[in-house]
């Protein structure tokens, strides 16, 4: 019978805790998502860079990315800038440490680093770059 109490105790506690990750999951900018926070799922740099300058350009911009070297997706939250801002991402990503710092320096000086995940397996240095374009979009 305690065993069955601390079942549903840690049950109870995953959902509590899983619901605001996982509402919008899967949902991108232009959908009719109005909502503080966007969620979604990416399996590769270039899809993570698509997804962020989409919802970059509908005032999303970047606050968080998962970081397990073991799975294949990674999370992004973004939340919606409430002064209507517009952002632009790159996501140079590679395996060599030398060939990223070099992408990293030839970046615009518009650009700074928010963010930094890995990609296959965690093999592929991920770095997440924004640029704030303010209340226009490029």
């Amino acid at each position: 019978m305690r065993r069955l109490g601390i079942t549903v105790g840690v049950l109870t506690a995953a959902l509590l805790f899983a619901a605001p990750a996982t509402a919008q999951e899967g949902a991108t900018a232009g959908d009719g998502n109005d909502g503080k926070y966007l969620v979604f799922r990416a399996n590769t740099a270039e899809k993570m860079e698509q997804e962020l300058n989409q919802a970059g350009a509908e005032g999303y911009r970047f606050a968080a990315v998962s970081d397990d070297s073991q799975g294949v997706d990674r999370v992004v939250v973004m939340t919606l800038d409430p002064g209507g801002g517009k952002y632009r991402y790159i996501v140079p990503s590679t395996v060599r440490a030398s060939t990223l710092q070099r992408e990293l320096n030839e970046a615009p000086p518009a650009y700074r680093v928010v963010g930094m995940t890995m990609f296959l397996r965690g093999l592929e240095n991920t770095v997440i770059l924004e640029a704030d374009l303010g209340n226009q979009a490029e």
